[in-house]
């Protein structure tokens, strides 16, 4: 059963540990409510108003959130498996811990959000924009990043194993001690990131802008460093770089 609930007003509302899964929910007034728990897993609210609610918890598995407004939201853990987000506002929203695993991103505002130990598994993020976000701990492994910018950004110990980095901008981003193993930054900007301590091995360097990065402690084992721009080799001095190739 689809139940509609078209243009409702639940601003402000005690709406904890609801089940209002399967149901039309579009255009609906949600403006400070309290959703944590709650289960709108199928739902559609898409246009809908979720500025500051508190969606902690809640099973948003494939909701239609396209155009809404989850500014300021908090979506702590919460489960957004396959939901559609596209053209969703959320600045300064806290999705730290949740898990948005082939959701639909396209669009998306992120401006100031906590994406703090996110799951992006197996995602496609082509082109998005992630500069100055917090990432720390996240999980995107597998996930397709080419074009993406994480300038500023913050990806301390966060797994970015096989993901398709190509064309990025990690200008003075922080990787300390992040998962880049099979990743593949060609053409990828790097100047002034710090990588110490992180674990790269077999990456793509080719054709990579490497000029001021830091690779102390980085395990750069087995990975390709052909055509890298690199002004001074010395930034790899202390770093494991035992079977690469450089020419």
């Amino acid at each position: 059963m689809f139940h509609s609930l078209v243009g409702a007003n639940f601003a402000s509302a005690n709406l904890r540990g609801a089940k209002i899964f399967k149901s039309n929910l579009e255009l609906t007034n949600l403006k400070n409510a309290d959703l944590t728990e709650a289960n709108l897993s199928l739902s559609n609210l898409s246009g809908a108003d979720l500025q500051a609610a508190n969606l902690s918890l809640a099973n948003l598995r494939s909701v239609n959130f396209r155009d809404a407004n989850l500014s300021q939201s908090i979506l702590k853990k919460a489960k957004l498996c396959g939901a559609n987000l596209s053209g969703a506002d959320l600045t300064g929203a806290d999705l730290s811990g949740a898990d948005l695993s082939g959701a639909n991103l396209g669009g998306v505002n992120f401006a100031r959000a906590n994406l703090a130990g996110i799951k992006l598994i197996r995602s496609n993020f082509n082109g998005g924009n992630f500069k100055g976000l917090v990432l720390g701990g996240a999980n995107l492994r597998w996930s397709k990043f080419a074009g993406a910018c994480f300038m500023g950004a913050n990806l301390r110990g966060a797994n970015l194993e096989r993901t398709d980095l190509t064309n990025t901008d990690f200008f003075q981003a922080d990787v300390t001690g992040a998962n880049l193993c099979d990743a593949d930054f060609n053409k990828a900007t790097l100047a002034g990131a710090n990588l110490s301590g992180a674990v790269v091995k077999r990456a793509n360097f080719l054709n990579a802008y490497l000029s001021g990065a830091n690779f102390k402690g980085t395990n750069l084992s087995w990975s390709i460093m052909k055509k890298a721009n690199i002004d001074n080799r010395g930034i790899f001095a202390e770093a494991n770089c035992s079977g690469c190739s450089w020419t």
